[in-house]
């Protein structure tokens, strides 16, 4: 990563179609932070000002609106279309993740269809829950499937958790990182993960807390296993002694499994840039899966210098 030169992979634009839309919703904030304007020309200020090369421009989540089938339909298209007249305008400024209307298999299917073959857009935003219903939901298999197929590349973001967690706290603070930490675990208890490779898939704000977690992530299945085997020894005499040893190979399997598995993803810098977080994504995808990403506008113009400056100060230290 040069941070001379920043193609930026986690930059949001909410079209005004799709703006005022959501406000006859009754949504004028997501994740507790206001859902911003669009303003064509400060954007390119902004993208001039940090030497973003390339913004790769998505959705983020529309919080309850998620939650009405008609809405999610025209609120994808919208955003498709305005995507694509952008990236028509500026070929070189801007690239765009697609938003499918999920939950509705279906609708994203051929929406998938319209916005990569025919508007040409260059990959796919996931959300880390469609209406309450995680990525590694059988149900949503055929939409993974296509996309492996593809080859596609999948920007997963973060969205609004069912219940509110923490309701003292604004969504974005906790509870966004936890969401792609479920949605992760969720790909990977389902076999997702092993079953699509062929999806480029990166995780926002540095995988939220799946670098410190991947350890305790490959005890999802393995103790199920473990308990069987020593169940099955326990009355013998070395059974704990075996069932010690048959655990720990199984343990060992399953972490190489899902270190294997982490270790294919791409994590951005959103808003992750502090050192332990950096040194996290070292130890688990290496510095050629770290990708840049600003969570521009959200995140206001101010932290991607942060941003940058924490990847520099980390390249510099580290190599």
């Amino acid at each position: 990563m040069s941070v001379s030169s920043l193609i930026d992979v986690h930059h949001h634009v909410i079209p005004p179609e799709v703006r005022a839309r959501l406000a006859n919703h009754g949504v004028t904030e997501v994740g507790g932070v206001p859902v911003p304007r669009w303003d064509e020309a400060r954007e390119l200020e902004v993208l001039d000002r940090h030497r973003i090369t390339t913004a790769v421009v998505s959705l983020s989540d529309t919080g309850q609106a998620a939650a009405e089938a008609k809405l999610v339909r025209l609120i994808a298209r919208e955003a498709n279309e305005f995507y694509a007249g952008l990236v028509t305008r500026y070929p070189r400024r801007f690239g765009a993740f697609a938003t499918p209307p999920l939950p509705d298999v279906e609708a994203a299917l051929t929406e998938l269809e319209y916005a990569l073959d025919v508007l040409r857009l260059d990959g796919v935003m996931l959300l880390s829950n469609h209406a309450g219903r995680y990525p590694g939901d059988a149900a949503f298999d055929p939409v993974l499937a296509e996309l492996d197929r593809r080859s596609a590349a999948v920007f997963l973001h973060p969205a609004t958790p069912p219940g509110s967690p923490t309701p003292e706290l604004p969504t974005f603070l906790l509870d966004y990182v936890f969401e792609t930490t479920r949605a992760v675990a969720s790909l990977l208890r389902s076999g997702a993960l092993e079953r699509y490779t062929n999806i480029r898939l990166v995780l926002a704000h540095a995988g939220g807390t799946i670098p410190y977690l991947a350890g305790r992530l490959a005890l999802g299945e393995a103790p199920i296993r473990a308990r069987g085997v020593i169940t099955r020894l326990a009355g013998t005499p070395v059974g704990g002694a075996v069932a010690e040893t048959l655990a720990d190979a199984v343990l060992d399997r399953n972490e190489r499994r899902v270190g294997d598995a982490l270790g294919g993803l791409y994590y951005d810098t959103a808003l992750s840039t502090a050192t332990p977080a950096l040194r996290a994504l070292d130890a688990t995808a290496g510095p050629e899966r770290i990708v840049f990403g600003s969570d521009y506008p959200y995140a206001p113009e101010p932290l991607i210098g942060r941003t940058t400056r924490g990847v520099a100060a980390h390249w510099h230290d580290g190599r």
